[in-house]
């Protein structure tokens, strides 16, 4: 069963995944054979599994497919949440894109000095990827002045 990363956090070893037949998926980095660290927001994963628990769906041999390329955008930052580690981007074309701070260039551990030294009404150059439940950002840099 294919399904798309919606979730990481690598800190407490797990993601969620979403897929059409059984919506949101928990996983344990002990079902995956891959490093969280090297998943993203977007990725396409496939699971040999998903259980029932009594804590809700659990997905379990999980494999890395692809990482879908998306389009290379710019855009006005919109909003900040800095305890959260996020912002979201107003594309040129208006369609708003979710950026986490992980995802910033820069970015090797949980915090980014970029990411904390965003204002609202800075220019970021972004890749758009499907997400869900709207577009995310990947490869996040400041643009070009």
């Amino acid at each position: 069963m294919t399904a798309t990363v919606s979730t990481v956090n690598t800190t407490g070893g797990y993601m969620h995944v979403v897929n059409e037949t059984h919506g949101r998926v928990f996983v344990h980095v002990s079902d995956c054979s891959f490093l969280l660290a090297d998943c993203q927001m977007g990725d396409v994963v496939d699971l040999t599994a998903v259980v029932d628990t009594p804590k809700g769906l659990r997905g379990q041999g999980v494999f890395f497919v692809e990482r879908p390329s998306g389009e290379r955008i710019e855009g006005i930052v919109t909003s900040i949440n800095g305890p959260g580690g996020y912002c979201f981007v107003r594309a040129d074309d208006g369609v708003s894109v979710f950026c986490h701070c992980r995802n910033f260039e820069d970015c090797k551990i949980s915090t980014s000095a970029t990411f904390h030294a965003l204002r609202i009404g800075d220019r970021l150059s972004v890749e758009r990827v499907p997400g869900v439940p709207g577009p995310k950002g990947a490869h996040i840099r400041r643009a070009s002045v």
